[in-house]
C-alpha cells in the first residue's frame, strides 16, 4: 500500500509541473497566433479592397464606352460603385476626359484609386502605406 501512495503523489508533481509548461507554452505561442490572425484579417482587407476597386473601374468604365455616356456619368458611376463597396477616400479618373468624344473602336482607360490608410482594419503593422491603384480599359461602342 505504501507503493501506491507513492506513485499517486508523484502523478501528482507531474501534472502540477505540466500546468506550468502549458502555461509558458500559451505565453510563448500566443504572439505568434495573434499575429497570423491579425495578419489573415489585414490580407483579406487589401484582397477586398482591390477587388471594390476592380468592380467600380468595370463598371465605370462599361459605361463610359456607351455612346451615350458623359464625363459627369461615368466619375459618378464609379464613385457610386465605391460608396456602395464602402471604400473611403476613393478617386475615379478617366481617360479620354470626354468619353464622347472617343470614337468607336478606340480605348477608353478608368482608373480607380484609393489609399490605404483610409481602408485599413488595424494599425500599419502589415502594410505600408500608399495606394492601391487599378486599371480597366475597354474599346468604345458603336450602335
Amino acid at each position: 500500500m505504501n507503493t501506491t501512495v507513492w506513485h499517486r503523489s508523484r502523478s501528482l508533481v507531474r501534472r502540477g509541473s505540466r500546468r506550468g509548461v502549458a502555461a509558458v507554452e500559451f505565453a510563448l505561442c500566443l504572439p505568434l497566433v495573434a499575429t497570423i490572425v491579425f495578419g489573415t484579417v489585414e490580407a483579406y482587407n487589401m484582397i477586398v479592397l482591390k477587388q471594390s476597386l476592380e468592380v467600380a473601374a468595370y463598371e465605370a468604365v462599361r459605361l463610359a464606352v456607351t455612346p451615350t455616356a458623359t464625363s459627369a456619368s461615368v466619375t459618378q458611376c464609379g464613385s457610386n460603385m465605391l460608396t456602395q463597396r464602402k471604400v473611403n477616400s476613393g478617386t475615379v479618373q478617366i481617360s479620354p476626359a470626354d468619353p464622347s468624344s472617343v470614337t468607336p473602336g478606340n480605348q477608353i482607360t478608368m482608373t480607380v484609386t484609393a489609399p490605404i490608410d483610409a481602408n485599413r482594419f488595424s494599425a500599419s503593422w502589415f502594410f505600408g502605406s500608399g495606394n492601391i491603384s487599378v486599371t480597366c480599359a475597354m474599346l468604345k461602342e458603336s450602335y
